[in-house]
């Protein structure tokens, strides 16, 4: 009830233009279409409502808000989420919750996940920050991401017996 309730209030919240505007790293209004924009902003709000139930340690929680995050983003133009990195901070923090529940059955999902989180970092950021850089001037947090995409991918390794 509470996971639909808060996908119809977000989707009411896109359709408000004024309330509600997505701006890329620069300030600049985002043009994309209304289904996209209601996709992207149910999915975002999912997101953090999967973080607040995080910081609590409520990792199933948290998952069900994630995947349910993740099949929203689902809807929105490859394009897009290429641009962005929130798609690949929720794939990391779906492979954090699965290593949390100790979830062992869902390794290979978390190891595809992670490729995927580090692959738009990638191509968010730049291969060597660069285009991070150019835009903030100092990579600050996003350095502490890829310390823990590493760190994540390291212990899913460890746990799939691929030690070399």
């Amino acid at each position: 009830k509470e996971l639909e309730n808060i996908k119809t209030d977000s989707r009411l919240l896109a359709l408000d233009n004024e309330f509600m505007q997505l701006e890329d790293q620069f300030g600049n209004p985002i043009k994309i279409p209304p289904n996209e924009k209601k996709a992207l902003i149910v999915a975002m709000t999912l997101h953090e409502k999967g973080k607040s139930a995080l910081k609590r340690l409520d990792y199933s929680r948290a998952l069900v808000f994630f995947l349910e995050a993740d099949e929203e983003f689902r809807h929105c133009n490859s394009q897009l989420l290429n641009t962005v990195d929130n798609y690949a901070l929720l794939n990391l923090d779906i492979a954090w919750c699965y290593l949390c529940l100790e979830s062992f059955a869902h390794l290979p999902e978390a190891y595809e996940r992670l490729k995927k989180c580090e692959e738009k970092f990638h191509s968010t950021y730049g291969p060597n920050l660069e285009r991070l850089i150019a835009v903030k001037g100092t990579p600050g947090n996003e350095e502490a991401l890829f310390m823990r995409l590493h760190l994540l991918q390291a212990i899913v390794l460890y746990h799939q017996n691929k030690r070399s």
